[in-house]
């Protein structure tokens, strides 16, 4: 993978993880007001165990996601900072996925229930 945007997709991916499960917890929280959530809220599931496992969901979407571009199922340009375009089907070459572990690395949030950055 080109260095040149390579650092900025797993900055933009981190970025993106972390929003999604702040989003997620927030979804499944007491302030939200989404009929989705109302609904979620009144059906008697337990929460806490859905919100352990968000982390885990998303970065499970995420993969999915890299993967469909590695294997060049789906097509993405990326536009880095410079305002340079990237086919990332045709540059990653397989290694969007390998890379996911950098994009965790630098997500504020956390992983999974037991995980060190897991809230308490």
């Amino acid at each position: 993978m080109a260095v040149k945007w390579r650092n900025e997709i797993i900055r933009a991916l981190a970025e993106v993880r972390g929003n999604a499960v702040r989003d997620a917890d927030f979804f499944i929280g007491p302030e939200c007001n989404a009929k989705a959530s109302e609904r979620l809220r009144s059906s008697g599931v337990d929460l806490a165990s859905i919100g352990q496992g968000i982390p885990l969901l998303i970065d499970c979407a995420l993969l999915a996601f890299l993967r469909a571009v590695d294997e060049g199922g789906l097509e993405l340009v990326f536009r880095d900072s410079s305002g340079a375009l990237t086919n990332l089907a045709e540059e990653s070459k397989g290694e969007l996925v390998k890379a996911f572990r950098e994009v965790q690395e630098l997500s504020t949030e956390r992983y999974f229930a037991g995980d060190e950055r897991a809230d308490p």
